[in-house]
């Protein structure tokens, strides 16, 4: 039978080992009791922050956005209450999970679900994200009724951008939509942590950090699901500005109206200080369709689809000018003495160069005989420009139309405006590398060739027209009102270099002749004179898109609606004070007598027989809050 305790060399072993693992022991024991003393006694103040912590939240507050006006303060856009859902993402334990559970009680789409998660990479985890929009009053009390089923998510009242008008002035205002991590590339992100919302297009992205305002915060004790229980302190937001717009609604009604159904672009500019009355482009699209996020198939058909209504033709549709170049080309020869007012030149139905076989035609082959300038701007003569082009040549022509902005890219204070193309050899050397031919500079004078210009740049230099060379940056901010004091400042007309003419006299001597364009029996507009109670100037502009060649005197309907010209109109009223330019551009639509005219006329009209006479702009200077 073995002893029951270990003797001699294995005794001692037996002891080493208890001896070791009772210090083993006591090691631990003392590591133990230090540590609770250093958390305990040592670090008790931190911890009890960090417990002070899991109970008191900061939340930003998103300030309410700025209203935008018209000029007569009708809305334009507004803020509508509304419901949303949101989640906390650091309250909930699973959040796959509690969406799914969310979705059996709230129908969210794929499109609700894909917007949480572009939102969510713009926020903190501890900040509450919307998942879902524009809840109804049943959705909001079902969730109301499982809302402790939830922790981490709840209802908040919320505002939403709403835009009154629709496609009327979507060019010009633009629209808002959901905040991605590109948009906080250009701002200050900080600012944004309540808010899931900002200015994509037009004003609304101009005039972003105007309109958002202030971000506030609110310290608040929550229980134990992450709700707020009391209110410890808080720092209110501080609301975005009011905006009063230049644009007059009246004449955005009008324009649109007068459009029907056909593409193109109207602009209208006060020649008095650069204010822009009347921008539209048709076809147009319904901005409110953007405030929560459009579908990527949507997006897609606005963008592609037939029109593209989501182009603005107003600031990037480039257009041959066709005749309406004719009144600044009589300028340039009155400019540059190329001819006078008395100068006579003979004008047949056909021109043609020395050593060129190509025949360029007068649109009307029947006119033929010496006119004067004042006369081939009231009967549109080619042949007459023909030779002045020649006489001044491109460089000249190029020179002098650059001063009227044409081929420049238009100041206004909203994004996307293209510049046109005032041509010349340089230009062609370095976009075609190739050499100016004569021919060419015969094609500009009547406003074909490589000419383009856009609507707003075609209404700009008609406006300076207008005022006989005075040139102000178009613009289509007018005052700015500060919400938190309620005062108003209104933003002074921003001067641009003027244009001045040896005589001044040759202004009136043009802007007369555009007057008889529409009150001369033998005018190109003249029909449109009937019932006119003001003085009005014009020119009519047919621009040709298509190489295939069409008689002038052929019937509209046998041409192919692709192949149809371009018809365009540039109007100033009333004559001896004016106060309103207009630009007119119809795609494919024909004469521009026909086509553009009338709906000048009507525009006009609306400006004139208003109950709110021009005004200019305030002479307080103040900085554009962009």
């Amino acid at each position: 039978m073995p002893p029951l305790y270990p003797s001699g060399h294995s005794h001692e072993r037996f002891v080493r080992r208890l001896a070791f693992v009772g210090i083993v022991a006591a090691l631990l024991g003392i590591g133990l009791v230090t540590r609770m003393g250093w958390l305990q006694v040592l670090q008790a103040h931190r911890y009890a922050a960090l417990a002070r912590g899991n109970r008191i939240r900061v939340m930003p507050l998103a300030p309410t956005r700025g209203l935008i006006y018209d000029r007569n303060g009708k809305l334009l856009a507004e803020n509508e209450p509304t419901y949303e859902l949101t989640v906390v993402p650091d309250q909930v334990k699973n959040l796959p999970k509690t969406l799914r559970r969310l979705g059996r009680l709230i129908h969210l789409t794929p499109k609700d679900l894909s917007d949480f998660r572009h939102l969510r990479a713009t926020k903190q985890s501890f900040q509450p994200i919307p998942v879902k929009t524009d809840l109804t009053p049943r959705e909001v009390a079902r969730f109301a009724v499982n809302r402790q089923k939830f922790p981490g998510v709840d209802v908040h009242a919320a505002l939403k951008r709403h835009y009154p008008k629709g496609t009327d002035a979507a060019a010009v205002v633009g629209y808002v939509g959901l905040i991605s991590p590109h948009d906080l590339k250009r701002l200050d992100a900080s600012q944004y942590s309540a808010s899931a919302h900002v200015g994509k297009t037009g004003i609304e992205w101009q005039y972003e950090r105007a309109l958002h305002g202030q971000v506030g915060y609110r310290k608040v004790e929550v229980n134990a699901a992450g709700r707020p229980v009391r209110t410890l302190s808080e720092k209110p937001p501080r609301p975005g500005d009011d905006l009063y717009l230049t644009i007059d609604d009246r004449l955005q009604k009008a324009a649109f109206k007068a459009l029907g159904d056909r593409r193109g672009a109207v602009v209208a500019i006060n020649p008095q200080n650069g204010s822009i009355l009347c921008l539209v482009s048709k076809p147009s699209f319904n901005p409110n369709a953007f405030v929560n996020g459009i579908s990527p198939k949507a997006y897609h058909a606005l963008l592609h689809g037939s029109g593209k209504p989501l182009v603005d033709r107003a600031l990037r549709g480039r257009y041959a000018p066709g005749s309406t170049i004719k009144p600044f080309l009589g300028l340039a020869g009155l400019y540059f003495g190329t001819l006078k007012p008395s100068t006579t030149i003979y004008a047949g139905p056909t021109f043609t160069l020395p050593h060129y076989s190509h025949v360029f035609h007068n649109w009307d082959p029947y006119q033929h005989g010496k006119q004067t300038l004042e006369q081939a701007i009231i009967r549109s003569t080619d042949t007459f420009f023909y030779q002045l082009a020649q006489k001044l040549g491109i460089e000249r022509m190029h020179a002098f139309l650059n001063r009227f902005g044409f081929g420049d890219k238009p100041p206004i204070d909203i994004p996307g405006a293209l510049p046109g193309v005032n041509p010349s050899p340089a230009w062609k050397r370095r976009t075609r590398g190739k050499p100016w031919y004569a021919g060419e500079t015969i094609n500009e004078g009547i406003g074909q060739g490589y000419f383009q210009i856009t609507p707003l740049q075609l209404a700009s230099a008609t406006a300076t027209l207008a005022a006989h060379g005075r040139r102000f940056r178009p613009h289509l901010l007018g005052a700015v009102r500060d919400t938190t004091n309620d005062q108003v400042t209104h933003i002074p007309a921003d001067p641009l270099a003027r244009l001045t003419l040896p005589e001044p006299a040759d202004w009136n001597y043009v802007l007369n002749a555009m007057h008889e364009v529409i009150t001369n029996p033998r005018g190109t507009a003249h029909r449109i004179d009937h019932g006119l109670d003001y003085e009005m100037a014009g020119k009519t502009g047919t621009a040709q898109v298509t190489s295939i060649y069409h008689s002038d005197f052929a019937k509209e309907e046998n041409i192919p609606p692709a192949q149809r010209d371009n018809a365009l109109f540039i109007a100033i009223a009333p004559l001896k004070h004016p106060s309103i330019a207009v630009a007119v551009v119809v795609e494919h639509g024909g004469g521009g007598a026909t086509a553009a005219a009338p709906i000048a006329r009507k525009v006009a009209d609306a400006w004139m027989h208003g109950d709110d006479k021009p005004e200019n702009a305030g002479d307080k200077h103040v900085s554009h809050p962009h």
